[in-house]
């Protein structure tokens, strides 16, 4: 499996069990870190643009727009504590930098 895959994986049980986020491991650095966050436009919107990235070695999927799992509250856009994390993008195991490092 890619590095893409195991976040994909990843994502798929922290999506199924939000309440479980902190208890999965870090597809890269195997830390339990990992952060589930849904931005939203209006607070009750049951779509919004997922934000996954392990706070330990700041690394995650990039940002997708879906449905919030169930029982899973959004966070306004304004508010979201969402870092500048390096993505892990879906053609390679390799590592998409942020702009300007």
């Amino acid at each position: 499996m890619t590095d893409y895959e195991h976040w994909m994986d990843a994502f798929d049980r922290a999506w199924h069990h939000p309440e479980m986020v902190d208890s999965i491991e870090c597809p890269t650095c195997v830390t339990r870190a990992l952060t589930l966050v849904y931005t939203v436009r209006s607070v009750g919107d049951r779509e919004g643009m997922s934000a996954f990235w392990c706070h330990r070695c700041l690394r995650g999927l990039p940002p997708r727009i879906g449905e919030l799992p169930k029982g899973f509250s959004g966070t306004l856009f304004e508010a979201a504590p969402i870092p500048n994390y390096n993505l892990i993008v879906p053609d390679s195991s390799s590592v998409s930098e942020p702009d300007g490092e």
